[in-house]
């Protein structure tokens, strides 16, 4: 038989030491895992009382967008554009005629050059106000309306210039000129007859001059039509 090798013993010292230096790594470690600042780990009671931020990798939302359809007051909505011409009307006013505006009949034009001609052709239609008048004699048509650059152009039949005076014939401009600029008061405007330019009003050969505006019109002829 072969004589028996003596065990060797590994010395306590060692041992201890190797211990320690497993310790030593493990704590080494945690220390480094809960120090890194891109940590995603469970946040410790410690870190959530003192209300540190928890990383949400979701994007924030963005704002709603308002909708345009909804009017609050906070956030009106826009108001639609206002093409409602008036057509002026004439009464009695001492020595006097007095210029009425009444509100044109049906639903809002959709452009301004075709709410004016509405309304000139709901004046030439004439009154139906038994308060109101009109001196523009039965049959007169509009032939044409249209917006330049420099005005409103207005052409209306010959039945425009038959019958009455001077004093008639003023009467029934003022009713065109504030009829047509009653969506722009300071718009311009130039009248033809046939295609011929008006320029001369009843037998006195009273004269216009163009373009016309109501504040040209109110200094010419101050003392027959008002406001």
């Amino acid at each position: 038989m072969q004589d028996q090798q003596p065990r060797r013993s590994i010395p306590l010292a060692v041992v201890a030491g190797v211990s320690a230096l497993a310790i030593g790594v493990g704590s080494a470690i945690a220390w480094w895992t809960t120090h890194q600042p891109n940590n995603i780990g469970p946040k410790t009671t410690q870190q959530a009382q003192q209300g540190q931020p928890n990383e949400d990798p979701r994007p924030p939302a963005l704002p709603a967008t308002p909708d345009a359809s909804k009017a609050s007051p906070a956030n009106p909505a826009p108001a639609p554009a206002d093409h409602s011409p008036q057509v002026y009307w004439l009464k009695p006013a001492g020595d006097r005629l007095q210029l009425v505006p009444t509100p044109i009949q049906g639903t809002v034009p959709s452009s301004l050059e075709i709410g004016m001609q509405a309304a000139l052709n709901q004046l030439l239609a004439g009154p139906v106000n038994p308060d109101t008048s009109t001196t523009i004699p039965a049959g007169t048509t509009l032939r044409s309306v249209t917006v330049k650059p420099d005005g409103v152009h207005i052409d209306l039949s010959p039945e425009f210039k038959k019958g009455g005076g001077s004093a008639s014939m003023i009467g029934r401009v003022a009713q065109v000129i504030y009829t047509a600029t009653s969506s722009d008061p300071d718009a311009k405007v130039w009248l033809s007859i046939a295609g011929k330019p008006l320029e001369t009003l009843g037998g006195e050969g009273l004269m216009l001059n163009y373009p016309i505006t109501r504040e040209q019109f109110q200094k010419d002829f101050p003392q027959q039509v008002v406001q």
